[in-house]
């Protein structure tokens, strides 16, 4: 019999190691993630949500040569597009890849108004995402595992709405944000603002950036991307405008709607500024810019669209 009761303690022992979390919070980092270690982590963020009760998810991926990099790390934080799979924060294969190859750390959060397709609450839904990227990146920065000053948000489509958001709601936090063929709705956008203004002010943060001080990267593609997309990207401009915000701009004609290499590297070429102290270019007028990228467009074939 007490060979019995050993050997079930035994079991229970080693099975309670091998999912040892540490809990911060409302927050639960596996133990490996927050010393540092190289690897993939699934990390969950307990925030008040209407649709998330339990919690929202996320991605952690700390490449293997990051180890020797901590606190000097730039933290990615990257939002999926629509989608109905709860699970599609785990497989952004393009962005781990740009991240073992531009050694940043990377942090993948379920974009929970991506996956309600009903769209009850877009703008609590949104918030969702945003508390829970919030909550993880102050951890990893207390524990010296990222950068506070080089903190960016990249999305596709309506990631790139909640990326936008993201860095609009908490910019003492984010030093800019990429919204890729990304969606906007200037309601939602607003009620994001007022939400983080009151946060910040709850929190007593007065000296701190302000949307003035990010630095954003917007992509479009030509006409084989989202009607919808096009049609609010000129919306998004105005709003950035009114607000202040710097921003680059640059339209891919021949690209439809997905997220490419040169997409990310026109974003990641402004953050490797910003790394290195320079001052990024920025357009905000969208003629200014297309014209500038003229000759760069010019040197691929034109795509004969068929309606």
């Amino acid at each position: 019999m007490k060979k019995i009761v050993i050997f079930i303690l035994i079991i229970l022992i080693s099975f309670s190691l091998k999912i040892k979390l540490t809990a911060y919070g409302s927050l639960y980092l596996p133990t490996r993630a927050g010393k540092g270690m190289p690897g993939t982590y699934q990390l969950k963020a307990t925030v008040p949500s209407f649709y998330q009760r339990s919690g929202v998810k996320a991605m952690l991926y700390i490449p293997y040569f990051k180890a020797k990099r901590a606190g000097k790390s730039p933290l990615i934080i990257y939002f999926h597009g629509t989608t109905r799979n709860p699970y599609a924060f785990m497989r952004p294969w393009t962005m781990k890849h740009f991240a073992f190859l531009n050694q940043f750390t990377l942090l993948s959060v379920q974009n929970i108004w991506g996956l309600d397709t009903r769209n009850r609450d877009t703008a609590r839904a949104v918030m969702d995402s945003m508390d829970a990227a919030v909550q993880i990146t102050k951890k990893l920065i207390k524990l010296n595992l990222v950068s506070p000053n080089l903190v960016f948000s990249i999305g596709f489509s309506s990631g790139g709405f909640a990326a936008l958001c993201s860095a609009i709601y908490r910019p003492d936090i984010f030093r800019g944000f990429a919204s890729i063929k990304g969606n906007f709705y200037k309601d939602v956008a607003e009620i994001v603002l007022k939400q983080g203004k009151n946060v910040r002010q709850s929190l007593g943060l007065r000296n701190t950036r302000t949307v003035k001080n990010l630095s954003g990267f917007i992509a479009l593609g030509g006409v084989r991307d989202s009607s919808r997309v096009r049609r609010q990207t000129s919306k998004a401009f105005l709003y950035l405008n009114r607000l202040n915000v710097k921003y680059m701009f640059k339209k891919y004609n021949n690209e439809g709607h997905y997220i490419s290499r040169a997409n990310f590297y026109g974003f990641w070429n402004m953050v490797r500024k910003i790394m290195n102290n320079k001052q990024p270019r920025y357009y905000n007028n969208e003629d200014e810019t297309q014209r500038r990228n003229a000759e760069a467009v010019r040197q691929y074939k034109p795509y004969n669209y068929r309606r």
